[in-house]
């Protein structure tokens, strides 16, 4: 298992990913604004034998901002997040991200890195749901 930079060539890959793993109420990402992405270098993938099994985009802000975070459906559970998350989280000294409140699991994951909830934002998502906004 590896974690690098993903290029044009993992793109399909990664977008296949988004479209199962979120829904519009998530806010998908679109081809184009993958693309843009992936060229401004932003997007890490998780992969096993040139498989792409996860992925994250982070965005450079003052606090550098996990976008989007995602493992495979049929990977989760072998400990995936846990290395794609510690891989983000010693590249990037300071990290955010918005998670829905009723996410147990990765609300879970995020504690066990030392994020904290610091703000519920009312009505984050598009299907009117609530996100914490945590930050290590």
């Amino acid at each position: 298992m590896t974690v690098v930079l993903a290029t044009k060539k993992e793109l399909n890959l990664i977008l296949t990913l988004e479209n199962i793993s979120f829904t519009k109420a998530d806010g998908l990402l679109s081809k184009r604004a993958l693309l843009y992405h992936l060229n401004k270098k932003r997007v890490f993938c998780l992969k096993e034998n040139g498989e792409v099994l996860g992925y994250a985009l982070v965005l450079p802000r003052k606090i550098d901002r996990i976008y989007s975070f995602c493992i495979h459906p049929k990977a989760r559970g072998k400990g995936l997040a846990k290395e794609l998350l510690s891989f983000l989280t010693s590249k990037f000294k300071k990290l955010r991200l918005e998670v829905r409140v009723e996410n147990a699991k990765a609300l879970k994951l995020y504690e066990s890195f030392g994020f904290r909830i610091v703000k519920r934002v009312k009505e984050f998502y598009l299907d009117g749901q609530d996100a914490y906004i945590m930050k290590n």
